[in-house]
């Protein structure tokens, strides 16, 4: 391992207010922002915790540890998803891949869980977290504490992540995005549906390059994440794109879709999240209603994929997801490279 290199960078996110801007830090060719700590509810309370790690280097690094003097421990969770609804995994490490991105964000399936937080560690709205890296070493910065964690994500200003030697390709990161307007990626254009959406997010790893698109937040929240990707293998026929569907969806079953100009399949289900700690019996924290939709082009090493989910409280699914699911994925059309 190198050795500790220590930045203490000042958080600017006051006690629930999302900003545009932070200090920036960084541990080698690493580089660490939209740093964020979901403000607890009462005394001892598991909180959530994110950020984005850029890696400027050719080789993969991994993050192996994360401490606090605000919280008992911090481990990293992961949702995975199965047929029989949803687990919350404990993982030992996390890859941040080289010249790629491991975000950690809000409504993803990850999360750093700081446990029995310490409200009174706050300072200046921001707690400080010390994070090692196999290879890069140590870096100890501040992570704003935020009333609502989606929209401090969203809140960031782009160029100061541009200023930490972050290529400024999430300009249009927190904007409205204009209803019935078709947008493209990687030769596919679609339409959002209806009216409400925020361009929140883009990114980009050497096998996966990600648009999202929010509406909504706290108890109720829809998401779209808009797609391409490679696969390990080519998918060159029907029956391997609805495999690909089910799988990466958790689902049990798919089925083919034409008018879209390419290999396409659809799949969903609803699922429930559930949180338990120290073996103890899961307790449901979320639900979704998730829907996909898969599309592949012959010759093509690529597959497009358009998702759209809504998460709530435990019993409050509204349904919508099915309605503008069906909208937006009619608006899908191969529109060439």
């Amino acid at each position: 391992m190198r050795p500790p290199l220590l930045i203490l960078c000042a958080g600017v996110l006051t006690l629930g207010t999302p900003a545009l801007a932070e200090d920036p830090a960084s541990a080698g060719p690493l580089d660490l922002t939209r740093r964020i700590v979901a403000q607890a509810s009462r005394p001892g309370e598991a909180v959530a915790g994110y950020l984005r790690i850029r890696n400027g280097a050719p080789v993969t690094d991994q993050l192996i540890s994360v401490s606090c003097a605000c919280a008992g421990r911090i481990e990293f969770h992961q949702i995975r998803r199965g047929p029989d609804g949803a687990s919350m995994d404990t993982d030992p490490v996390w890859d941040v891949p080289g010249h790629g991105t491991l975000d950690i964000r809000p409504g993803s399936d990850l999360h750093l869980m700081l446990l029995n937080f310490d409200a009174s560690a706050v300072r200046d709205g921001a707690v400080r977290l010390t994070l090692v890296f196999r290879e890069a070493g140590e870096v100890t910065a501040d992570f704003a504490v935020a009333a609502d964690t989606r929209a401090a994500w969203a809140a960031f200003d782009p160029a100061a992540e541009a200023a930490t030697s972050v290529a400024a390709d999430t300009a249009s990161i927190a904007r409205p995005a204009a209803p019935n307007r078709s947008l493209n990626h990687a030769g596919f254009s679609y339409v959002l549906p209806g009216s409400g959406w925020r361009t929140t997010d883009r990114t980009r790893t050497d096998t996966v390059e990600t648009i999202y698109h929010e509406r909504g937040f706290g108890r109720r929240s829809l998401q779209i994440q808009v797609s391409a990707l490679t696969p390990m293998r080519p998918i060159t026929n029907q029956a391997e794109v609805n495999e690909w569907a089910r799988g990466a969806m958790s689902a049990t079953t798919s089925r083919a879709v034409e008018g879209h100009g390419a290999i396409c399949a659809r799949s969903g289900h609803r699922w429930t999240q559930t949180t338990s700690f120290n073996g103890a019996a899961g307790t449901p924290s979320a639900e979704f209603d998730d829907h996909g939709l898969f599309c592949a082009i012959p010759g093509s090493d690529r597959v497009f994929h358009v998702r759209l989910f809504e998460r709530a409280a435990p019993g409050r699914l509204s349904g919508e997801a099915a309605t503008l699911a069906e909208t937006l994925f009619a608006s899908v059309r191969h529109s060439g490279d």
